[in-house]
């Protein structure tokens, strides 16, 4: 396999961790095209309640339960493919302890694009910008096929080191370790992919896990041209709870600890994920001091470390049975619990015949 250097630009505001890929209505693997693996994905979910919104959802129309409105969606797509280059692999933060350099020998920032098809695509005359509301601030330049074009299964490099004396494959902006959004442009308005992060550390890279799949994780070493590897420093221990789940009648104050050094917590009291492809969501808030619990909470809470694998996310449940047999579907999901668990709709609201039976 023959790869070609190139320099890349990127998208980037600081928020959450996010992707977005463009391809078909239909695909549910993330292989850009619609065909006979995503059929056996919608076969799956049949009839299930729809709602929801991972990227493997087969509710396609989003309404109701997954049925024939959804199927003929797919099937108008039928071999439809999309545009499969993705932002694969990145470093925001590069030193010479990486040991990777660009050709005239700086450890510049880097973007690496995988292209996940089964044709060559010539990126020549795409877009990369570190502002979304830019798509065009730097273009992929056009009439060097040699250098911009990626093979099926390939990686191309892109130097984001705002030095374009270096050579026409080097972008006119660098990265932020602080955070920010990576997007892959096809002209002023198409977004072919396109990525938020947080903050980052020196010479550990953040990118897909696997290869073009919508997982975002941090690797411990970098791998750029080269398939992620998943490779972690550690993983980190789990979190404890001060106070175990069940029922309470009075108020306490909760806290929230692990074993390891260096590890943030964060935690969420809505019964949303603390974090999201190793990175805070944004529900969730930095652990500090102990939570004051004196209503019904479902807490959740998940330690990270960059570069090393986070602990599973915990959950305790604090019942206050006098405001549990009171409570309505509705209160639960203004208070913003999820109105369905695991495909199904939630159910918050105890039988009135149980309450009222004496």
């Amino acid at each position: 396999m023959k790869i070609q250097l190139i320099s890349l630009a990127l998208v980037v505001t600081l928020a959450a961790p996010a992707v977005g890929k463009v391809c078909p209505l239909g695909d549910l693997n993330g292989d850009c095209k619609v065909d006979f693996y995503d059929l056996a994905v919608f076969a799956e979910q049949w009839l299930n309640t729809g709602g929801c919104s991972h990227p493997a959802c087969a509710d396609l129309d989003g309404v109701n339960r997954i049925n024939m409105a959804d199927y003929a969606l797919m099937v108008g797509n039928w071999f439809e493919t999309g545009i499969p280059l993705v932002i694969n692999e990145f470093v925001a933060s590069n030193n010479s302890d990486s040991g990777i350099s660009d050709p005239e020998g700086d450890y510049d920032d880097w973007i690496e694009i995988y292209n996940s098809g089964d044709t060559a695509i010539d990126l020549g005359g795409m877009y990369l910008t570190d502002d979304l509301d830019e798509p065009t601030k730097w273009q992929i330049p056009e009439g060097y096929p040699a250098q911009t074009t990626i093979g099926a299964d390939d990686y191309i490099l892109i130097w984001a080191d705002e030095d374009t004396s270096d050579g026409s494959l080097h972008a006119d902006f660098k990265l932020s370790a602080g955070g920010e959004n990576i997007g892959l442009f096809a002209d002023g308005g198409t977004m072919i992919d396109g990525i938020t992060f947080g903050g980052q550390v020196s010479n550990v890279s953040y990118g897909r896990y696997p290869d073009a799949n919508d997982n975002m994780r941090f690797f411990a070493t970098p791998t750029p041209l080269a398939d992620n590897n998943g490779t972690y420093f550690g993983s980190v221990e789990d979190v404890e709870f001060s106070h175990e789940r069940g029922f309470y009648e009075t108020g306490f104050n909760n806290t929230i600890a692990t074993t390891t050094n260096g590890a943030d917590i964060y935690y969420t009291t809505d019964g949303s994920e603390p974090i999201v492809n190793e990175q805070p969501s944004l529900t969730s808030t930095k652990y500090s001091n102990a939570i004051s619990i004196s209503s019904t909470t479902c807490l959740r809470a998940a330690a990270i470390k960059t570069g090393w694998m986070p602990s599973p996310i915990a959950t305790h449940t604090y019942l206050y049975l006098d405001q549990v047999v009171t409570q309505t579907q509705q209160q639960a999901i203004n208070a913003g619990y999820p109105d369905e668990w695991s495909g199904y709709p939630a159910d918050y609201e105890m039988d009135p015949r149980n309450i009222q039976s004496p």
